[in-house]
């Protein structure tokens, strides 16, 4: 997760299995690259799968207030244990940036087993 000054936006093609269908808006050129790396290692750009109303969505606003872009980011590898991704509004945390908050799920006793499984 992290600020990656890039702008993902809508999904432009369907080989673009790590963008889902809710981006915000339009892609810049530090989007491109950020996509290409998510594609090249296998990782899901998280807060694109998640439809919410656009005043959700946006993580980052000008001085001004009225350019407002999505630029911070949840990525993973297993998309399954994300069950939510939100962009907190509410809290004045004294920067140009909100909080970004994700619900993680998954079944502790499976993944016990896996670590146990690696080990031997």
């Amino acid at each position: 997760m992290g600020d990656f000054n890039a702008k993902a936006g809508q999904k432009e093609d369907e080989t673009e299995i790590c963008v889902g269908t809710y981006g915000y808006g339009e892609r810049n050129e530090r989007g491109a690259k950020m996509i290409q790396f998510t594609l090249q290692n296998g990782l899901y750009v998280m807060n694109t799968f998640f439809k919410k109303h656009p005043n959700r969505k946006w993580t980052w606003a000008s001085p001004d207030g009225i350019t407002k872009n999505e630029i911070d980011f949840i990525m993973t590898d297993k998309k399954w244990i994300i069950r939510d991704v939100q962009v907190l509004g509410e809290f004045s945390i004294g920067s140009d940036h909100r909080i970004v908050r994700t619900r993680i799920e998954f079944n502790l006793k499976s993944e016990r087993r896996k670590m146990i499984r690696k080990r031997t």
